[in-house]
């Protein structure tokens, strides 16, 4: 059960809301005041779209309120019952796009839209699909079917009774058929072109082949594998030697590379000395330097510190006395408004005002309740013979005629009243609107004027202590400056000292960095001493190398041809193994796709007589309740009873005459009332035999095309008979005469189009 429905910035409605009940809800208004997004709200709020959105003629942005003011978003909340359970679902559109949450019982159970909608299909058993076609009659849709050509309403209705995707199905399974008789005929032409005897022989030559080649290769490695051992032997020998060689080279170039950096490192000692350069002196000097820095840079981060405070005290005055001049131009301004008007003469209008609002809306209740009365008495009158038939006394034509026209003056006069009062109405609800809105101004400025009785005497105090600050702030500024040319001076004598002390560190390094390299030329000149080379013994191992070397290429040229070779072979078996593999392939799945074709057979002959004889149970459900609900609704004797008739490309909606029990399409004989009502039957039935667990239905201008005792009838059936069948009936309309349906909870709707207003609710 739809419990409530919450909407914010949604099309035409700033803020509305719905309290549904169990049986009928009637929302009326007339055409622009937001009857229909109503619907369109709880279908989105439900699935996410609506008709109008998911066929493109309208856009998700366009859902939000854009007069009189544009809104930044639009909200629906929708409250529903399944099973005891209260859940509640929120949607909200921004220029972004639209999210989606999903609550069971207060607590949050999902926030992804997709998901959302996918639960709420899940819960109710129905997707928006099914929805929009049996459950939504869109305005004037109810003979959405008879306008449907036959192909297309068989499509549709099929879709709705869930036999669609046995033809679905069926077709599938004849394109599935097709596919693989044509893949067998492609399959035994491959196979025939193969010689199988030939292919089995060649691989079995190349299996041969292969031992032979890898037997060879074999001892040719095992040879190969001797040489190397022997060459790595060698190589190391003669690598020994080559390496004392080397070092015996490294060695001279290190000497020579020392005794010149000798030369130059004492060069630079020479010169270092010449400068007198006494580093405890210079160190002692360049701390006291340092500590002099440190002292007069705290103290100018003092001074800057009380400078940033100053600066920032000065702007939030000079902000504050901006902001309490406004202040004082908006006192003067509301001062002047509520010298203007009189708030208790305004509130004693909008007293007198409300009380004619009333005063009319109960005079128009009361002559449309006459109306009523007067119309059946004029139905009465004009189906009398010629007695009266209240008192059953003689009554010739002309008295009749004269009765009638006094009655008929009567409604006349009557309708011209209720006019005249709908326009002091419409009068009287657009001063009472401007009246609340000019009283909520005068109250919100009086408050106001409150906050700013010392406004005037803010703004002198501040700018007082703003021209201290700033007088203060331009002390801070020389005391700055003054630091700046200290700290300039000292820095330099830093600078200085810093030189001196690093050419003291470097004549330290330079001297510790001389001894230690002639203690390294000592020890260069002893290893050196100690290598001994023989150039001969290198010469013969070079020799034996290169000899046993070209042997080794010979071998491996040989063992490169037979892996080669080998891997050809190789490649051959492959390739033959892969055809024997694709030809018994081929042959399983030849196999396999006959086996196809027999079983699929069998499945499109189910699915045949399956759809059928689930199309009958259905159509003879639905046609079994449409029977009783004719009775129902259905006003005159004309036509006795209403069927859905399943042929091979169509369905027809057929009435049967009283005259001679005869079956007639209803779109090619009923009228358009009779085509509706007949309509509205169809829909009823569909909903309670697709949509038995959800019963409900939503119409939208249901009374369209159908006359006053039809319309008399409908008010009867939905106030008496549709609460039993259905659980819950929403019914959008611009007639007043559906106010009078038994029981029902009417909502009101209002919207000034001239203005472009907000829709306002009002719950009768």
């Amino acid at each position: 059960m739809l419990k409530k429905l919450e909407l914010k910035n949604w099309k035409t409605h700033k803020q509305s809301e719905f309290e549904f009940q169990k049986g009928v809800n009637v929302i009326i208004g007339i055409m622009g005041a937001g009857k229909s997004s109503v619907l369109d709200a709880i279908s989105f709020a439900l699935f996410g779209t609506f008709p109008q959105l998911s066929s493109k003629r309208t856009s998700l942005h366009g859902l939000i309120t854009n007069r009189p003011e544009k809104a930044d978003e639009a909200e629906v909340s929708l409250s529903f019952i399944v099973d005891n359970d209260e859940y509640k679902v929120t949607r909200r559109i921004t220029e972004k796009g639209s999210t989606a949450k999903l609550e069971k019982n207060s607590m949050l159970m999902q926030t992804q839209a997709t998901k959302v909608t996918d639960e709420i299909s899940e819960l109710l058993k129905i997707d928006y699909d099914t929805f929009s076609r049996v459950i939504y009659s869109e305005q004037n849709g109810l003979d959405y079917f008879l306008d449907l050509t036959k192909g297309d309403r068989k499509h549709e209705i099929d879709h709705m009774l869930g036999l669609d995707s046995f033809a679905t199905a069926e077709e599938n399974s004849t394109t599935l058929i097709n596919t693989i008789r044509t893949s067998i005929k492609y399959i035994e032409d491959s196979i025939s072109k193969i010689d199988e005897k030939e292919l089995n022989e060649s691989f079995e030559k190349l299996n041969v082949e292969q031992k032979g080649t890898k037997k060879e290769l074999e001892y040719v490695l095992k040879k190969e594998k001797e040489i190397a051992e022997e060459l790595n032997i060698k190589k190391k020998e003669i690598e020994k030697l080559k390496i004392a060689l080397n070092e015996k080279h490294k060695l001279n170039d290190e000497i020579s590379k020392l005794q010149g950096t000798i030369n130059t490192l004492s060069n630079e000692v020479n010169l270092l000395k010449s400068k007198n350069l006494n580093k405890n002196i210079f160190s002692k000097e360049y701390t006291k330097i340092k500590e002099d820095i440190l002292k007069i840079k705290l103290h100018e981060s003092k001074i800057r510190k009380e400078k940033d405070e100053t600066s920032n005290k000065i702007g939030e005055l000079n902000s504050k006395i901006s902001i309490n001049k406004k202040k004082l131009e908006e006192k003067k301004m509301l001062d002047a408004m509520l010298n203007k008007f009189n708030i208790n003469d305004l509130e004693k209008k909008l007293e007198n005002d409300k009380n004619d609002l009333n005063k009319s809306s109960s005079l128009i209740d009361s002559s449309l309740i006459k109306i009523k009365e007067l119309e059946e008495s004029i139905k009465e009158l004009k189906g009398a013979g010629g007695k009266c038939p209240v008192c059953e006394r003689p009554l010739d034509d002309e008295h009749k005629s004269k009765i009638l026209n006094e009655k008929e003056n009567m409604k006349k006069e009557l309708n011209e009243y209720i006019e005249k009062n709908k326009q002091i109405v419409k009068e009287k609800n657009i001063n009472i609107k401007n009246l609340d809105k000019h009283l909520n101004e005068l109250n919100y400025a009086k408050k106001k004027l409150s906050e700013y009785i010392n406004v005037d005497k803010l703004i002198i105090e501040d700018e007082d202590v703003l021209d201290k600050l700033k007088h203060y702030k331009e002390t801070l500024e020389i005391d700055d400056k003054n630091i700046n040319l200290e700290l300039d001076k000292l820095n330099e004598t830093k600078q200085n000292l810093e030189s001196k002390l690093k050419d003291a560190e470097r004549l330290e390094q330079y001297e510790e960095d001389l001894n230690k390299k002639k203690m390294m030329i000592e020890e260069n000149i002893t290893k050196l001493k100690s290598i001994e080379v023989d150039d001969n013994k290198i010469y013969a191992l070079q020799n034996s190398i290169t000899k046993e070397s070209e042997i080794a290429a010979e071998i491996h040229t040989k063992i490169e041809s037979n892996k080669k070779y080998l891997k050809n072979i190789e490649l051959q078996i492959e390739e033959k193994q892969k055809q024997i593999q694709i030809l018994n392939e081929q042959k399983a799945s030849l196999k396999k796709r006959q086996d196809m074709i027999v079983g699929l057979n069998k499945f499109k002959t189910s699915l045949i007589d399956t759809e059928a004889l689930l199309r009958g149970k259905l159509v003879s459900s639905i046609n079994e309740l449409m029977l009783q609900l004719w009775s129902r609704i259905y006003p005159y004797q004309d036509y006795s009873a209403l069927r859905l008739t399943a042929e091979k490309d169509d369905y027809l909606l057929e009435i049967n005459t009283s005259i001679n029990n005869e079956w007639l399409q209803v779109d090619g004989i009923a009228s358009g009332g009779e085509r509706s009502i007949a309509c509205l039957i169809l829909r009823i039935a569909l909903a309670m035999i697709i949509v038995p667990n959800l019963r409900w239905i939503i119409l939208d201008e249901p009374t369209h095309n159908i006359d006053s005792n039809g319309i008399s009838k409908i008010i009867d059936v939905f106030g008496n008979e549709l609460p039993n069948i259905v659980e819950q009936v929403f019914i959008i309309t611009h007639d007043d005469l559906l106010k009078q349906i038994n029981l029902a909870k009417i909502y009101m709707l209002d919207r000034d189009k001239s203005k472009s207003a907000h829709t306002s609710v009002i719950t009768l």
